[in-house]
């Protein structure tokens, strides 16, 4: 929040440099996706998880370094948000493979349920606080208390004792790591997500999402801090209500994929999540008090239908994703995700102007509905379980 926060009201950055820094870490994440889930397959995760966290942390500390100096600028943010999103890749990558080796396939729906609750507890706290400290202390400082978040994240991975089984090498990878061997593992990691009909579908339904995310990414700050104009304190304790209906929605999502079924769940969330970005594009101007309280019911609804898909898309893509693959499925269905990301951004930055962020945000909305839709038609939709037998085999 603080480094979008920064650009806009420190650099007065313009729509299409919001995008450009919105799409750094995007850029990054699509470069190195393939290549990253074809090397978390082949590794032990917690080291990797521990790395990811540590070079984060130095990377966001030369932000407010560079504030102090009086040097601080754009292309600063901007590599910083490149470097550090090939290493949030590269790490949300680890810990997807990784989970299912600490819980067990038969514990998943309950493990990423609890994930997503301290998630979203952790998203209430900080947006809490996120914008008073952009506020009152300036963003860069603001973004030297994220870093020193990665430190502690980086001592509490290092603190389990959780058994780790050695991966195994794949075919012809066992001695030397060739380029051909790495294309071989990353088109493996292709076939095994595009030709299967449900880890298809639920990659599309990911990218449906992300282009939404991306035009968001493009208008959303400028709507609600030039269109509306919204200060930053107000504005993270209206965000910090997206992380509560987050754990509202972590709670109960166990309890509806039993009731309604995995597939119908999951098309609820992303129904549920179109109203609630729709409600934003009627957030009235001119009126701060109703603007932030109708901000509030976005962010409640769409937050927790956006919480209960993506529990239930993620526990769906392990379950069927063999062991040996989930590296290389996560970053193949990671990559399309990015690449629909980066064109919302695109698109955003590019008409945003002209349009109006309005606009561009009820387009968003309207690709979400559509995308719940489809996937209730889909063969997603008519999945009840989410870790048969069959559904690995």
């Amino acid at each position: 929040m603080a480094i979008p926060f920064t650009a806009a009201l420190a650099l007065h950055a313009s729509a299409a440099q919001m995008a450009l820094l919105g799409a750094a870490d995007l850029i990054a994440s699509l470069m190195v996706g393939l290549w990253a889930g074809a090397w978390v397959d082949r590794v032990r995760r917690r080291p990797l998880l521990i790395g990811c966290d540590l070079a984060r942390a130095v990377l966001l500390a030369t932000i407010p370094l560079a504030a102090l100096s009086g040097r601080l600028d754009l292309t600063l943010l901007l590599v910083v948000k490149f470097l550090s999103g090939a290493f949030d890749t590269l790490f949300e990558l680890a810990r997807q493979a990784y989970v299912p080796a600490v819980v067990g396939e038969v514990r998943l729906v309950e493990a990423n349920s609890r994930l997503s609750a301290t998630s979203s507890a952790a998203e209430v706290s900080a947006f809490g606080i996120a914008g008073w400290l952009v506020q009152w202390l300036t963003g860069p400082i603001a973004i030297a208390v994220d870093a020193v978040s990665f430190l502690i994240s980086a001592l509490l991975l290092g603190g389990m004792r959780t058994p780790e089984i050695p991966p195994v090498p794949s075919a012809g990878s066992a001695t030397a790591a060739t380029a051909a061997s790495w294309r071989a593992e990353m088109r493996a990691g292709l076939l095994a997500t595009f030709g299967d009909p449900l880890q298809r579908v639920l990659a599309i339904g990911d990218a449906l999402l992300n282009l939404t995310f991306g035009l968001f990414t493009a208008c959303y700050m400028l709507f609600v801090t030039r269109d509306l104009a919204l200060p930053p304190g107000p504005l993270g304790m209206v965000f910090a209500v997206g992380g509560i209906s987050g754990l509202i929605a972590a709670t109960f999502a166990p309890a509806l994929g039993e009731r309604l079924g995995v597939g119908r769940a999951m098309a609820l969330g992303l129904v549920v999540s179109s109203v609630g970005l729709g409600v934003a594009v009627l957030t009235p101007a001119h009126a701060v008090a109703l603007a932030l309280t109708v901000l509030v019911l976005q962010q409640f609804v769409g937050d927790g239908g956006w919480a209960l898909y993506m529990i239930h898309s993620s526990t769906l893509r392990m379950a069927r994703a063999p062991a040996a693959l989930r590296g290389r499925i996560g970053s193949a269905s990671g990559a399309l995700s990015v690449a629909a990301r980066l064109a919302g951004i695109v698109l955003g930055g590019a008409f945003g102007d002209k349009l109006g962020s309005r606009m561009i945000l009820g387009v968003g909305a309207s690709i979400t509905l559509l995308a719940g839709l489809g996937l209730l038609r889909s063969v997603v939709g008519r999945e009840r379980e989410t870790s048969t037998a069959d559904q690995r085999g």
